[in-house]
C-alpha cells in the first residue's frame, strides 16, 4: 500500500514570517518574483498564503540574494544595461578604481 505525504499547512504571511528568519518586505518581493510557493484562494487583493515548508524548498540563486550586498560591477551593469546613460553625476564611490 502507498503512503499518501501528509497534507500541507498553508500559513499566512505574517504567520510565515513569525516562524522562519525572513522579513515581511522579503517575502512579499520572493511572491512577486515568484521565488516561492503561494496561493491567493480569494483572488486579486484577498490574503496570501504560503506554505510552511516553502523556505526550506526555497533557491535564491546568489545575484539575487538580498542579504548580500551588490558589488560595485553589478551595479555599473545595472545602470548600464538599458544603454541610456541615466541623468546626473555619478556616485562617488562609483569613480573609484
Amino acid at each position: 500500500m502507498k503512503m499518501q505525504p501528509p497534507p500541507r499547512r498553508w500559513l499566512s504571511l505574517n504567520d510565515f514570517v513569525d516562524t522562519v528568519p525572513v522579513s515581511m518586505s522579503t517575502l512579499r518581493r520572493y511572491i512577486r518574483k515568484q521565488l516561492i510557493e503561494h496561493t491567493q484562494p480569494g483572488g486579486p487583493g484577498t490574503a496570501i498564503y504560503v506554505p510552511e515548508d516553502a523556505f526550506e524548498q526555497l533557491s535564491v540563486p546568489p545575484a539575487c540574494d538580498p542579504s548580500s550586498p551588490p558589488t560595485s560591477d553589478q551595479l555599473k551593469s545595472k545602470s548600464t544595461d538599458s544603454g541610456k546613460k541615466l541623468s546626473g553625476p555619478s556616485p562617488k564611490w562609483m569613480n573609484q578604481t
